[in-house]
């Protein structure tokens, strides 16, 4: 199983290495079919919530699967910005002004985020209550 694995990633680097250099219409492209890609796979709009635990369940589903398409660190952040909608958006755009003229991050994207919909006293709650867990508990 682990050398399965092994090989796996192995040629995945391999191809990557000898993948030939993105011109802007082809890494456009790209973008438009892995949008597409995450969305068929689950990966929903997003618009204001007060409710953390929604905040907190959209996360975890978009991350799942940008995961599962091998979305790179570097491109996490536009992926998930372009499922906002309504407020939300008007938020990120916020956000992506405030750190201009650089890019931001997907760890200061992360950041922003929950510090938006999943404060700091949902965080550390969450974080009490997991050692707590028992199978089953919601």
């Amino acid at each position: 199983m682990a050398l399965r694995v092994q090989a796996q990633a192995q040629a995945h680097f391999l191809a990557q290495a000898h993948a030939p250099t993105p011109t802007p219409a082809r890494a456009a492209a790209t973008i438009d079919r892995n949008y597409e890609r995450i969305k068929k796979m689950g990966a929903t709009e997003f618009e204001v919530t007060l409710d953390p635990k929604i905040a907190e369940r959209w996360w975890e589903k978009v991350e799942d699967v940008l995961n599962l398409v091998d979305c790179i660190l570097e491109n996490r952040f536009k992926y998930v910005a372009s499922l906002f909608v309504g407020n939300a958006l008007i938020w990120w755009r916020s956000i992506k002004r405030a750190y201009e003229p650089r890019e931001i991050t997907w760890v200061e994207f992360q950041k922003e985020f929950d510090d938006k919909y999943r404060p700091k006293m949902y965080r550390d709650k969450k974080r009490m209550e997991f050692p707590n867990l028992v199978q089953g508990d919601e």
